[in-house]
């Protein structure tokens, strides 16, 4: 490395030896002498300081000779960069003019003389001499070893600048420019480097600690001792304090639960504090926390004193203004190509400080002050410029200023965009480039979402404001669809490029909020904020903040229709803003505030509403006078405000009126002024003269100053106002006329005609330009600029634009032939729907998507898809997969083009169709089929398993209303409906209670669709449902769940209203299906099914019944246990059968009733008697084998079911006597007593007397059913009636109690007793019988059978002493009918007169009375006293002796004697022959002579029998 000295001494004498060469004119003898007298005291120089040679230096740059400059600066520039020139001695310098002051705070030194002496150099054009000047200052400014400040550091900026823009040289130009760029980098960095970072957090910190430690004190001080102090650390050290001498130890602890240390606890990190800080006098836990601590304080001081005396700032500052202010400055006429270089610089180096700015220049006052005051003054010239680069460079600072401080700058902010670019935009004047250009501004500064988000909430939901974003985006939409004009000159390709822009931006503004919306949680953190400020932004607050701006919004949208129907008409105006809550109707003062405050309002119908004398009008325009302020204010200028605000009418009058309350008013904020009110009045009355006179074209002859003044003389109370004060008054309105801005604009356009659009854009531009300065100078500082902290801001933005995005983006997806337009189109609306969709906009949903759809050419194939609609197509299947769960009734657009694009493809597959297919299909379907997939397709509908609880029935309704189209329409198709059953099938994993919900959508659609017209259809249907339902089933129900009922809902209705037998055939084999593979699982759904199954029972055809039928038996046979809730259906659906036409499966129906009704017994709800009901009403019915089946079936059920004692009362009478219910003697045929009577009768006395114990209490009853059926004198019914009471008493008679004999007994007294054929005896009238003979036909013949069952039943084993109560009656019996035997006139009477007139005997009652006598002789016989059976014989002995006599020969009457009488009496007799003998031996030796044979074999065995007894008792003896 060289040696530092040699270096310096090498330089220094190199210079030296270099300048004295070039030296050689007389002239330049004194410099020379200067050089050499140094170039002693270099070689022995060992300081390394320069800075005592420069005065020779400055004599050297001040002798203009260029050889000499360019060397001398050359060495300068190195003594700099090798440290040994560093300027900061004190300034030894000779000045024959003194030299310029510095400020206070800088002394002078020898820097400043070096970059003056440098900087002098400027003027010399030499262009190496140039060149050296910047290389020069260049490393003066950047050298660490200088210090170069204020007025000299902006000296030396300026002659950089001043070399660009005079120098003819490339190099020096570009030098210098670059030269600038670096030193103003190096001024700002180093001004970021040195600067404190000025933030609230730790001021923050430092307040929250000193806060907490004081509560502690606080909360330790209540525990101690009076005695001890507040303060835990003493606030200074006092050993020999009392106080501070004891250490009270608290026992307590804090809000994280640490206990109190000995000084509290710790101010850092909350422990146990046994330490404190003795700098700062707060408590501390470690030595750790006491750094933390004295850090924090540190910087929050440095925070609170700030950096006001930082040099590096002011430097910064003062850089920073100069160049705001060169590009600002104008130059002289002649030096234009100079202007325009200099702005071009100025405004390139603001630039490169405000695109990029550090934390320090962003939150210095001193910088935004210039901003908001020199560089938006310079910008909104500079953007007005004609220069494309100046207009360029503008716009470009402005965009840099947009995005990094926009918070400060919102006004003028505003200004710029509503005043001079959207006017840019609007003007027909304003050239190609310039629109563009301003277009591309837009473009920009919309690439932040925040920003863009921002702008909006800023001024379209302010109420103060006007609806700047809306303007930028109406416009953009006019120039991307072409209806904004633009220059003649414009080529087509240019007008292309504005239009790609335009709707590139508006699709930028779109797109870049839909991104930015996918990143972003629901809370925006602002940008830069300290922690605690964080923690106090709630949701709450957002919350209200979103509120606010959305009620802005609200309002201002409001505002704009009350403007226009006051318009209109006042009245409606107002009346609108009192229903919207917005003011009282009756308050003038609202009214009034309204009025004035209210942009847009027409100035003549205001005009108009204020010179009305009617009320509200006039009270309404009292208060808006008052609202005016006019303290101050010259009358002039408050004439001049006053009249802007609306259109003075012409009616004298009224102006009168008006400029009197303006008096009024005026003087009131003035009195000080003028005497009184009016001298107001005369005064503005003057003023309006004065102004029609001046500036009206058609008065020639002008008002003169004098005339003016004696107008007003002696108008003050009598005295005259000032002469200087009314020629005052004179000029300003003769210099600057009354007028209101609309009229001015309307005369502008006047002149401009004729007039060419560079000079009209130039008069466009400057009154923009006083526009906007105006409204910057009067804004109010007070606007509050508001981030965009709440994402759902988007929404609002959204709410408030869609319809020109809509407009735009439609308007070129429809008639853009260039993909890159229509793309872009496609991404706007890709963009809109998707924050539509995050935000649950289901109006804007709607309209984009719909629009989409339409786009995509498949509602209506009316041309060949094209790459567009497939593009839209694609779109469309985009927003349907990452937008699923947010289209809701917005699904209905998507899946009607997925349902159009599956017929492409069916079309394109050449699956045949029924419907018409167009060349036009044809083609679109070989477009799509290749880029659009059915693959793709199917997605859509398989990804619904992941759609939302709520969405999915969205998405499963939409997807019904497209199927019911495809179905019913001319064609039917059943896309949709397959599309169902597979979004039927993926979703079948929810929740129950959701698929419940899907299901009961569903389920109307699969019901409607299975009762289609069209079999195939129908069936389709049919079969989706089954194979949907069997993996249904194979699901477990939950146990009080229903949804298998409602899943297998479509079925029923299905199987009840459809009228074709093939349906229905299905429908009913999936039923079968379902018992016979899954019933294991089923539950609720056993009610559905077994409804379907009762239906099937009354179906004509045979397949469904018996498909029907052997589901229901296995339902029986394998589930009964499952389907109790459902019984009663099985009950109806069994009857259903067994009612049904099918004679097998009636009878099969009967045996699964009557094994169901065994397994329903114990079943509460009494099933059990439905089915036994169901099964007795079988018993009637006309079929035989029915009627057998059901007849042993419903014994055999009552014989094997555990019924207890009241089920089988219930059976008897509620059931079984139903079976003999009307018993009519004609109604019963034979075939049917012997079938099912007899059956019945003897099924039911086998159940009681099987059943006796428990049901011996219905024999009384059996008995009365029993002889009902003998009242009928049906004699085959009476029969059968007999012989069941016979086999009955037969059977149960040993059980019986004394009860149930006299139960018994009555039972066969009624018999008797209505069986007696009494009306025998009665006396003839006219010769004709006396009662119908039939009837008592039938009595005698079922007399005679009750008799033989008496006989069979009590001739044996009845209790003694029931016999004498038996005897009576058949002696009764045998009484009547020996009498009437006995009685031949009689029955040859009854003969005669038609009594059993076709017999060939006459009527008798001999097997009557030969039956009855049997059964008396046997009941005697058992008895004690069997004296009347002798007394019964010796009658019966003597009438056999006198046949003869008695019966006149008669042999009927004789034969039936004999036979008792040998058949009979006497074996009975022969029972006890010895007493036989002793009562009645005489009548019996009579019985000799009796011819009969059969008398007399029965006479010689009764003898015998009585003479071997005789012998034996006489052996005995």
């Amino acid at each position: 490395m060289k040696d530092p000295y040699s270096a310096y001494i090498e330089l220094l004498s190199s210079v030296i030896d270099k300048i004295c060469k070039v030296l050689k004119n007389k002239r330049d003898k004194e410099l020379r002498d200067m050089c050499l007298s140094i170039v002693e005291s270099i070689k022995n120089d060992r300081s390394l300081d320069a800075n005592k040679y420069f005065p020779v230096f400055k004599s050297a740059l001040d002798s203009k000779i260029t050889k000499v400059l360019e060397i001398t600066l050359y060495y300068i520039q190195k003594l700099i960069s090798h440290g040994f020139l560093t300027g900061i001695c004190e300034d030894t310098c000779t000045y024959t003019d003194p030299p310029q002051t510095t400020s206070q705070r800088h002394p002078r030194k020898m820097i400043d003389a070096i970059v003056e002496s440098v900087c002098k150099c400027v003027q010399e054009t030499d262009d190496n001499v140039q060149l050296q000047v910047i290389k020069t200052l260049l490393t003066i400014i950047t050298s660490f070893n200088c210090e170069v400040h204020d007025r000299t550091l902006l000296e030396a900026f300026r002659a950089c600048y001043h070399i660009h823009i005079t120098s003819k040289n490339l190099v020096n130009q570009t030098t210098a420019k670059a030269t600038l760029t670096q030193m103003i980098h190096y001024v700002f960095q180093r001004m970021e480097n040195n600067s404190i970072a000025i933030s609230e957090e730790p001021i923050n910190l430092m307040l929250k600690t000193l806060i907490r430690n004081i509560v502690d004190d606080i909360v330790l001080y209540e525990e101690k001792p009076n005695i001890s102090p507040l303060r835990s650390v003493p606030y200074i050290l006092s050993p020999d304090d009392e106080k501070y001498k004891t250490v009270y130890i608290v026992k307590t602890t804090n809000e994280e639960g640490f206990e109190a240390g000995k000084f509290g606890w710790c101010s850092i990190c909350r422990k146990t504090a046994d330490f404190y800080c003795k700098d700062l006098r707060d408590p501390i836990c470690s030595e750790v926390c006491k750094k933390v601590h004295m850090k924090n304080n540190e910087v929050a001081e440095k925070c609170l004193t700030g950096d006001e005396d930082n040099v590096y700032l002011q430097d910064a500052v003062v850089i920073f203004r100069s160049i705001c202010k060169l590009s600002l400055k104008d130059l002289p006429t002649l030096m234009q190509s100079l202007t325009f270089k200099s702005k071009v610089l100025s405004l390139e180096l603001i630039l490169a400080v405000i695109d990029n700015p550090g934390p320090a220049f962003s939150s210095r006052k001193q910088f935004m002050d210039i901003i908001r005051g020199t560089l938006c003054e310079s910008l909104l010239a500079n953007s007005l410029s004609s220069e494309k680069t100046i207009f360029a460079l503008s716009l470009s600072i402005f965009v840099a200023l947009v995005n990094n401080y926009k918070d400060s700058l919102k006004i003028e902010i505003g200004v710029f965009l509503e005043h001079i670019f959207i006017k840019i935009l609007e003007s027909d004047n304003s050239s190609y480039h310039q629109k563009l250009l301003v277009v591309e501004v837009f473009f920009n500064i919309t690439q932040n979402p925040k920003t863009t988000l921002e702008l909006f909430l800023n001024y379209d939901c302010d109420v103060e404001e006007k609806d700047i974003f809306a303007r930028i985006i109406n416009i953009l939409g006019k120039i991307a669809v072409g209806k904004n004009r633009i220059e003649s000159l414009a080529q087509p390709q240019q007008e292309g490029i504005l239009k790609h822009t335009a709707l590139e931006t508006l699709t930028s503004i779109v797109t870049t909020q839909a991104a930015w919306l996918e990143k972003q949680t629901n809370i925006i953190k602002p940008e830069p904020q300290n922690e605690e400020l964080e923690e106090s932004t709630s949701d709450i607050g957002s919350e209200l903040l979103l509120q606010e701006f959305e009620k802005n919004k609200h309002l201002k949208a409001n505002l704009s229709k009350a403007v226009a129907k006051f318009n209109i008409k006042p009245a409606l105006g107002i009346k609108f803003l009192h229903e919207a809550g917005h003011l009282n109707s009756n308050s003038p003062t609202e009214i009034a505030l309204f009025l004035k405050v209210t942009p847009g309002i027409d100035k003549t119908i205001l005009g108009d509403f204020f010179g009305s004398k009617k009320e509200p009008n006039l009270s309404i325009f009292h208060e808006f006078v008052q609202l005016f302020d006019f303290k101050t204010v010259g009358i002039v200028e408050a004439i001049r405000t006053f009249l802007s605000s609306f259109r003075l009418p012409g009616e004298g009058q009224v102006v009168d009126r008006i400029m009197q309350k303006f008096a009024s008013q005026y003087y009131k904020d003035n009195p000080e002024k003028f005497e009184e009110a009016d001298t107001v009045y005369v005064l503005s009355f003057a003023i309006i003269m004065l102004q029609t006179d001046l500036h009206n074209v058609s008065i020639q002859k002008k008002m003169p100053l004098a005339q003016f003044q004696i107008m007003n003389a002696g108008i003050n109370k009598g005295k005259d106002l000032e002469p200087e004060y009314l020629e005052e008054i004179y000029n300003t309105v003769k210099n600057n006329k009354f007028t209101l801005e609309e009229d001015e604009e309307a005369r502008d356009k006047l002149e401009s005609l004729g007039m060419k659009k560079h000079e009209l854009y130039m008069k466009e531009t400057e009154k923009m330009l006083q526009k906007g300065q105006k409204l910057i100078k009067e804004s109010k500082r007070s606007s509050v600029y508001y981030q965009a902290l709440h994402i759902d801001h988007l929404k609002t933005m959204l709410e408030a634009l869609w319809h020109p995005l809509l407009a735009t983006f439609s308007i070129v997806l429809e008639e853009a032939t260039e993909p890159k337009f229509w793309k872009l189109s496609l991404q706007g609306f890709l963009s809109c729907i998707k924050i539509a969709c995050r935000f649950s906009m289901a109006l804007e949903l709607e309209i984009f998507l719909s629009s989409l759809a339409k786009f995509t050419s498949l509602i209506y194939l009316h041309n060949q898809i094209s790459e567009k609609n497939i593009e839209c197509m694609k779109a469309l299947l985009e927003v349907a997969k990452f937008e699923a769960n947010y289209l809701k009734g917005s699904w209905f657009h998507v899946l009607k083009c997925l349902s159009k694009l599956d017929h492409l493809h069916l079309i394109s597959s050449g699956v045949k169709y029924d419907g018409p297919v167009t060349e036009n299909d044809i083609l679109s379907s070989e477009s799509i089929s290749v880029q659009i997939t059915p693959a793709e397709i199917d997605y859509i509908f398989n990804m619904s398993s992941g759609l939302d609880d709520d969405i999915i029935i969205e998405f499963v309704t939409r997807l019904i209303e497209i199927s019911r189209e495809e179905l019913w329409s001319q064609h039917p198709r059943t896309f949709c409906l397959q599309a169902l059953v597979n979004v039927a099938d993926v979703n079948m994993n929810r929740m129950r209670y959701v698929w419940s919900r899907v299901w009961k959508t569903l389920r109307d659609h699969f019901s409607q669709a299975g009762l289609h017209k069209n079999q195939f259809i129908a069936s389709f249907a049919i079969d989706s449902l089954k194979q949907l339902a069997i993996k249904f089933l194979q699901k477990e129900e939950i146990e009080n769940f229903h949804f298998q009922k409602g899943f297998l809902q479509p079925f029923e209705v299905i199987m009840k209203n459809s009228k074709n037998l093939s349906v229905k055939e299905l429908v009913v084999a999936c039923m079968s299906t379902f018992v016979f593979t899954v019933g294991h699982n089923i539950r609720s759904g056993w009610g559905t099914i077994i409804e379907v199954l009762f239906c099937s029972g009354k179906e004509p055809s045979t397949c469904i019944i018996e498909q029907a039928f052997n589901a229901i038996k296995r339902i029986c046979e394998k589930h009964l246990s499952c389907v109790l809730e459902y019984s009663q259906q099985i009950c109806l659906c069994l009857q259903s059968f067994v009612e049904g036409n099918m004679e097998q499966i009636s009878v099969d129906s009967l045996e699964v009733m009557s094994k169901v009704c065994v397994d329903y017994i114990k079943v509460p709800g009494n099933y059990w008697k439905f089915l036994l009901v169901s099964i007795e009403k079988a018993i009637k019915d006309p079929r035989v084998n029915v009627r057998k089946a059901a007849t042993g079936l419903f014994f055999s059920t009552l014989a094997t079911g555990n019924f207890d004692e009241d089920q089988l009362k219930t059976v008897y009478f509620e059931i079984f006597l139903d079976i003999f219910d009307d018993f009519k003697a004609n109604s019963y045929e034979k075939e049917w007593v012997n079938e099912i009577c007899s059956e019945s009768l003897n099924g039911m006395a086998n159940i009681i007397v099987q059943k006796f114990i428990v049901l011996h209490t219905m024999v009384p009853s059996f008995y009365s059913l029993l002889l009902s059926g003998i009242v009928t004198l049906n004699e085959y019914l009476a029969k059968s009636v007999l012989h069941v009471f016979k086999q009955f008493v037969t059977n149960i008679k040993n059980d019986f109690t004394d009860i149930l004999w006299n139960e018994t007994i009555r039972f066969y007294k009624k018999l008797i007793d209505f069986c007696i054929p009494k009306e025998l005896f009665l006396e003839f009238n006219g010769g004709k019988l006396p009662f119908e003979p039939r009837p008592t036909s039938d009595k005698i013949m079922i007399l005679h059978h009750a008799l033989l069952v008496a006989k069979d039943i009590f001739a044996s084993e009845v209790p003694e002493k029931f016999i004498e109560i038996f005897i009576p009656i058949f002696d009764e019996i045998y009484n009547l009918s020996r009498k009437f035997d006995n009685d031949f006139e009689l029955r040859k009477s009854l003969w005669n007169a038609g009594f059993m007139a076709g017999n060939k005997t006459l009527p008798g009652l001999f097997r009557i009375e030969k039956e009855s006598l049997s059964i008396i002789l046997e009941l005697i016989y058992k008895t004690e006293n069997q004296e009347k059976i002798y007394v019964i014989a010796k009658e019966l002995l003597d009438d056999v002796a006198n046949k003869e006599k008695i019966f006149a020969g008669r042999k009927e009457e004789i034969a039936s004697l004999e036979s008792v009488v040998a058949k009979l009496l006497i074996p009975f007799l022969g029972k006890n022959p010895f007493e036989a003998m002793r009562k009645v031996g005489f009548e019996l030796v009579e019985l000799v002579s009796v011819p009969d044979i059969s008398i007399r074999e029965e006479l010689k065995k009764l003898l015998k029998l009585s003479l071997s007894i005789y012998d034996n008792h006489a052996y005995i003896s």
